[in-house]
């Protein structure tokens, strides 16, 4: 296939997924993408210590701080960084479909890539899994060019090295991918020479991170000390402990009714039998692929937290699976080469984007709703006078700071203790349980809002609609309970403050 007709295709891919992308906003959600956030902001006020692994993530928290730099910290100025990655990774698709089986091949990864739910809202939420996931897909695709041009190519190994130790310090777990290139270099028959450039260049990035923790903290291994790891710890020790965790990620892959089957769109099923055609038809390329996206979806399923192995090493999200994306996508660009010929794969095609349009307007309601309190609150407050403060849990607290940042050293956190003087309470019962849960201090009188408090305003999150229960004429399923915003503190009214609900 000639330039001009792969790539007028390219760039209509790329423009449909900006556009849709862009359609389906997930912006803030408040957790992860908070703390991101939080972090490159401190980083970028000369804050060199980082506090947790959010902040050592560089391959997002630099890019992050770049552009709060440049255009402010504002949810739509950040997602910027994800919308980056994201299309990249689609340009990135193609072309290693293309060095891989043609150019065919590269457009319908990049298709698969441009459509599916995981992919288009994550570029505009704010994880380290996409941005890991765009420097495993880059180290690949350096690897293979470097292959192609052996044997003035050592300089793409090194770079391929590199590119995995970015992905590594911005995902620990990315570093499985080792073992896939090492599994290409025994298949490939890659020189001696080949593996030492990755090795040389994957030690230099990890050299100039600890040298450049040394120099900040005074401890090479920093990244690895309590103060940086003691949060992650926490948080996963306090899963149930048990051995049925390690099939997380094929439940979520492969079961329809588990509640998160919506961003993954069935596309395993797609990848399984796109794998089968392929191997039968002996496409070039299938074998390395299919080992690319078992060799990580293995390590991610069983990687433990501990030597104890009843927990997983990190949480077992959907967006962890990011990763896998762009293998799932060139296994079913491989297998649609194998069967161009026939009017089955264009079908196939097509029942996958209704599906993906299905599952993306369902979980781009869902990710909407963390956020939902919050937003609506917002402007309820921006309302109050200066020097009120704003009291929430931690969680709506930091979606508060980001949607009213001239306010943010107003806004303290129900850790601090009960109200004290005037102040404004945001009871949300959703992440009030979940600060009660992860052991976070909260006042009695946030949990129970006493009769001398003064409710000003009610904030409800939508329920989604259920084809089933529309289907069935069932009634709507029962809302969360509502979220309420409480003037606390003296007897007397505060001025302005009975005004915020008018």
């Amino acid at each position: 296939m000639s330039r001009r007709a792969w790539l007028p295709m390219l760039g209509a891919l790329v423009l449909a997924a900006a556009v849709l992308r862009t359609t389906f906003f997930v912006g803030l959600i408040g957790w992860d993408d908070v703390e991101y956030r939080e972090s490159s902001a401190r980083l970028l006020a000369g804050d060199l210590v980082p506090g947790s692994l959010f902040g050592m993530r560089w391959g997002l928290t630099l890019p992050l701080a770049a552009v709060q730099a440049v255009a402010g910290g504002g949810e739509r100025a950040t997602a910027v960084v994800p919308l980056a990655y994201s299309l990249g990774a689609i340009v990135l698709a193609f072309a290693l479909g293309r060095r891989l089986a043609g150019e065919r091949a590269g457009l319908v990864a990049a298709a698969v890539l441009t459509i599916l739910p995981l992919d288009v809202l994550a570029a505009t939420d704010v994880h380290a899994d996409l941005a890991a996931s765009v420097f495993l897909a880059l180290a690949a695709y350096l690897a293979l060019r470097g292959e192609a041009a052996w044997p003035r190519g050592l300089h793409w190994f090194g770079l391929a090295g590199v590119s995995l130790a970015v992905a590594t310090l911005t995902k620990e777990s990315s570093l499985a991918l080792a073992l896939v290139l090492v599994a290409w270099a025994v298949r490939r028959g890659w020189p001696i020479r080949a593996g030492a450039a990755i090795v040389l260049g994957g030690v230099l990035v990890l050299a100039a991170d600890m040298a450049w923790l040394r120099w900040a903290t005074g401890d090479w291994l920093y990244r690895f000390s309590a103060a940086v790891t003691a949060l992650h710890r926490q948080h996963m020790l306090m899963l149930e402990p048990s051995y049925t965790w390690t099939l997380d990620y094929l439940g979520l892959l492969l079961n329809p009714a588990g509640g998160r089957f919506a961003e993954l769109a069935g596309i395993f099923y797609l990848v399984l039998a796109a794998t089968a055609i392929a191997l039968r038809a002996r496409t070039p390329g299938i074998r390395e692929v299919v080992v690319w996206w078992g060799a990580l979806l293995a390590a991610l399923s069983l990687a433990p937290h501990d030597l104890s192995f009843t927990r997983p090493l990190f949480f077992h999200f959907p967006r962890t699976l990011q990763p896998l994306v762009v293998p799932f996508a060139l296994t079913v660009g491989l297998g649609f080469v194998a069967v161009r010929r026939t009017r089955v794969a264009p079908v196939v095609l097509v029942g996958f984007a209704l599906v993906c349009g299905i599952g993306l307007w369902a979980a781009h309601f869902d990710y909407r709703q963390w956020a939902a309190v919050a937003r609506q609150a917002a402007p309820v407050i921006a309302r109050a006078p200066e020097g009120v403060a704003i009291v929430a849990d931690p969680t709506s607290a930091a979606l508060l700071r980001s949607l009213l940042p001239a306010r943010r050293a107003s806004i303290v956190t129900t850790d601090a203790g009960a109200p004290v003087g005037a102040a404004l309470v945001l009871r949300d019962p959703l992440f009030l349980a979940s600060a009660v849960h992860h052991r976070r201090p909260v006042s009695a009188d946030v949990l129970t809002p006493p009769a001398r408090w003064e409710r000003i305003a009610v904030f409800e999150r939508a329920t989604r609609p259920r084809l089933r229960a529309w289907m069935r004429d069932e009634p709507p399923a029962t809302p969360a309970e509502t979220a309420t915003l409480w003037r606390a503190g003296a007897g007397d009214r505060r001025a302005g403050v009975a005004e915020l609900v008018r």
